[in-house]
């Protein structure tokens, strides 16, 4: 029992002594310098004065290009007799949209049918006087003015068929409504059985193109200072979300509408997949420039901490925690109003482990 005694109590003291060694040899670290040696590794961006960018939420419809629309009216009177569209639909140019029957084209086929055949007696007089003169029996005379009396009645023939043909008739007194343009037709105004009358102040169809679109936007006028033509804008629309389309403020109207106090503008927009239907409503947001200037920094620079604003900021060797006041963000830059001047350099990577170790 004595030997088993005496070697339990020389191992316990071997490794007391073990642990006492390593606890006395383990070094003590120093927070300010490893703080310092951080500070030396960290990502920092100096504060910088910048004029002040916003964005400016605004609401409209999409409306077709009026450059790129046409109202299609009758040129004769009539009696409708086939409508071959309706609203919505996609027509190519040149196609027919509907057929009247009219007593004006009926006249316009008869000129043609008369001139036709005041042209045919033209020619058989011209070859009767070519053949008289043949024998003897005509003089020159005579041809040269069976001549000029054959391209009269030519000439009333081609006059004839270019009136029927400007006017959209046919041979059968039938008039046909076509379309000049590729597009949708957004307004049609016809049925069968109308009867149409070319002094109409409505259009019978309205075809528009709606791969450019404009957007009609209501400017508030709290606002009016900070919009100007030119401006980009981003848009979006319920029908599509997430999805944004870009254009341009191509006018600014210079009027406001008395109820709503608001000032409408233009905005032109490519829409290449007709995504953008007319009447379609959108939100759009319009990046302004304001006239004033702020200090700025990247938004990743900010520690938020019981509702306020925070960056460490860095000089030389050591930092300190700076609460700042934020007026706006945009674009990824955060502009301050107070707690910031010009040239500061805040830490921007491990911020929140600087600002845990020194508050």
């Amino acid at each position: 029992m004595n030997i088993i005694y005496i070697f339990s109590l020389s191992l316990t003291s071997l490794l007391f002594a073990a642990c006492s060694q390593q606890t006395q040899t383990a070094p003590a670290t120093d927070p300010a310098k490893e703080m310092e040696q951080l500070l030396t590794r960290v990502v920092t961006d100096t504060a910088t004065t910048n004029a002040v960018k916003d964005e400016i939420l605004v609401t409209g419809k999409i409306v077709p290009d009026e450059d790129s629309q046409i109202k299609i009216y009758p040129m004769v009177s009539g009696i409708v007799r086939k409508v071959n569209v309706h609203s919505g639909w996609y027509v190519k140019s040149g196609q027919v949209l509907a057929e009247l029957v009219s007593g004006e084209m009926a006249s316009y086929s008869n000129e043609l049918a008369t001139a036709e055949a005041s042209l045919a007696n033209a020619k058989r007089d011209l070859q009767l006087k070519q053949d008289l003169f043949a024998s003897g029996l005509a003089s020159e005379k005579d041809v040269e003015e069976a001549k000029s009396e054959y391209k009269r009645a030519g000439s009333e023939v081609h006059k004839a068929e270019q009136v029927l043909r400007i006017n959209g008739g046919d041979r059968e007194a039938g008039y046909r409504i076509t379309t000049p343009i590729n597009g949708f037709v957004i307004e049609k105004k016809v049925t069968e059985h109308s009867h149409l009358r070319p002094d109409n102040n409505d259009p019978v169809f309205v075809i528009a193109d709606i791969s450019n679109v404009w957007a009609m936007v209501n400017i508030y006028e709290s606002d009016i200072s900070y919009i100007h033509q030119g401006d980009s804008v981003h848009l979006t629309s319920l029908s599509y979300p997430g999805k944004v389309f870009r254009g341009d403020i191509e006018k600014i109207y210079q009027v406001l509408d008395p109820e709503t106090k608001t000032m409408r503008a233009r905005i032109n927009i490519r829409n290449p997949d007709l995504l953008l239907k007319p009447e379609m409503f959108v939100s759009a947001k319009v990046s302004v420039v304001q006239q004033h200037s702020r200090v700025s920094i990247p938004t990743r620079s900010l520690i938020f901490d019981n509702n306020r604003y925070y960056v460490v900021v860095k000089e030389g060797n050591k930092a300190h925690i700076q609460p700042v006041t934020v007026a706006e963000k945009m674009g990824g830059r955060a502009y301050i109003s107070e707690g910031l001047n010009e040239h500061d350099v805040v830490i921007s990577s491990r911020q929140l482990y600087f600002y845990e170790a020194l508050k």
